[in-house]
């Protein structure tokens, strides 16, 4: 299977947010930036991957399959 990956910036934004939802709605793999406290809430609108976006080192929080 061939995973389509969206990049979502300041997904914790409303605009983000709703980016996000409707993304993985349409079966696309999401990879977007937040700050650390709002990462739970990004994993929870369907984020696959999460960098830190106030960390100058490129970190990331991980959802697997």
């Amino acid at each position: 299977m061939v995973y389509i990956q969206l990049f979502v910036y300041g997904g914790s934004s409303s605009v983000g947010q709703y980016a996000i939802q409707l993304a993985k709605l349409s079966g696309y793999k999401v990879v977007t930036t937040a700050s650390k406290r709002n990462h739970e809430l990004v994993k929870s609108l369907g984020a696959d991957l999460v960098f830190d976006v106030s960390n100058p080192t490129p970190t990331c929080h991980f959802t697997p399959d």
